[in-house]
């Protein structure tokens, strides 16, 4: 429960509430389990995909069987998450050592939020895919519809650029409020922060 109102809190107030886990004492493991959660709805919904018989919208740069990659992803989202989020808090550490003031487990206290917001909304987003396949919905005729100019394509191509900006965007906020330092500096490390863990998902993730 915690771990919901944590995600819905850094929606909402990023600042604020990246900025308290990062100076709590327990933030780092309230971060562990906030990332655990959003990863774990997404191994979830990563089963129901499977068992609609969905497919990868998008090919997996991974040589799977796309016929069984949601069931595989199920098994793997969860440690590439967290690969990704060890990945992205070592190099936002290593680049904001000579000024940065905060610890490195306040660090990552703070970016495990940022990645399981936009996590959040993929996987909602991928829910109501599961549940349009399990209802007797046709993928194709989804896929069909995005082809063409139009809401429906907007939606499906808007939706994965606003959640990866939106990862960029909290990762700023989480290094700025977890290391204490310039807006312009914080801003640069966020950015390249963000396109590490944006990496980790656009290899694996789907």
């Amino acid at each position: 429960m915690r771990a919901a109102k944590t995600i819905v809190k850094a929606a909402a107030q990023p600042g604020r509430t990246l900025r308290a886990l990062a100076a709590e004492p327990g933030g780092l493991a309230s971060g562990a389990k906030t990332l655990l959660a959003a990863g774990g709805l997404y191994a979830l919904i990563s089963v129901g995909l499977a068992a609609a018989g969905a497919l990868p919208p998008v090919p997996p740069l991974l040589i799977l069987s796309p016929e069984n990659y949601y069931l595989l992803q199920a098994l793997f989202v969860l440690p590439v998450l967290f690969l990704a989020w060890l990945a992205a808090g070592g190099t936002a550490f290593i680049l904001s050592r000579r000024r940065g003031q905060g610890s490195f487990e306040g660090l990552l206290a703070a970016l495990a939020p940022a990645m399981a917001v936009p996590l959040t909304v993929i996987g909602l987003a991928a829910a109501a895919l599961a549940v349009f396949l399990a209802t007797g919905g046709r993928q194709k005729d989804l896929m069909d519809l995005t082809a063409w100019p139009g809401i429906e394509q907007a939606i499906a191509f808007g939706l994965p650029l606003l959640a990866a900006a939106w990862m960029i965007v909290l990762f700023i906020v989480a290094v700025r409020s977890a290391r204490r330092i310039g807006r312009i500096r914080a801003a640069a490390i966020g950015l390249t922060t963000g396109c590490v863990a944006l990496g980790f998902f656009l290899v694996f993730i789907r």
